[in-house]
């Protein structure tokens, strides 16, 4: 469990610039008010509070979250596996830190879209979130072996990364009395009958 020991730091951190993203995706400028009339807006502001500030307020949600900019609703991290695995358990983390370190005025929620390595997932994303700041998505590179082997209609090229959320190490690992034992004996048997080796990943 070494590899998870700094995951919270590097959630956070990363929570950060997500959000900088999101929003500066989401952003569209407005036209700056006439000073009359900001002044005039400045002072009814100050003697009266607004129905949504007083919800905001009742509810313990910053004004941030109410005033009609980015993000006004709840935030979506897609895991595009079952509950319980490496991305689920990092959307989940992502979507914890969010939300206790205070980063997101807004809920996170976290929803699965499991099957074909990840693929339907990155399939939804791409065909009924494009554009959509409120969505992101849990990926890795075993994705790119699962585009390939599935033959998806949609490549990682159809997607926008965002932050790097983990790192570690990739290995190759047979069984203690399998007869390859080192990588040059594995590799001479699958180049002599690629059929004959079993392989899994995880």
């Amino acid at each position: 469990m070494r590899r998870f020991r700094n995951m919270p730091l590097m959630a956070a951190l990363s929570a950060l610039l997500v959000i900088a993203l999101l929003a500066g995706c989401a952003a569209v400028p407005a036209a700056a008010p006439a000073p009359a009339e900001e002044a005039a807006a400045t002072e009814a502001a100050a003697e009266a509070p607004t129905e949504g500030g007083e919800a905001a307020a009742a509810e313990g949600m910053p004004m941030a979250a109410t005033a009609g900019g980015f993000p006004n609703k709840a935030l979506q991290i897609m895991a595009p596996a079952n509950p319980g695995g490496g991305w689920d358990t990092t959307a989940r983390l992502l979507a914890q830190t969010l939300s206790e370190a205070g980063i997101s005025p807004v809920p996170v929620e976290v929803f699965n879209v499991p099957g074909a390595g990840g693929t339907i997932g990155l399939a939804q994303l791409v065909s009924q979130n494009a554009g959509d700041p409120y969505t992101i998505m849990m990926m890795g590179r075993v994705m790119v072996g699962s585009i390939l082997t599935n033959q998806a209609p949609v490549t990682l090229a159809e997607s926008t990364p965002l932050a790097r959320l983990t790192a570690e190490y990739e290995t190759v690992v047979v069984p203690k009395d399998s007869p390859y034992q080192t990588m040059g004996d594995l590799i001479a048997a699958f180049q002599a009958d690629p059929k004959s080796i079993a392989w899994a990943g995880g």
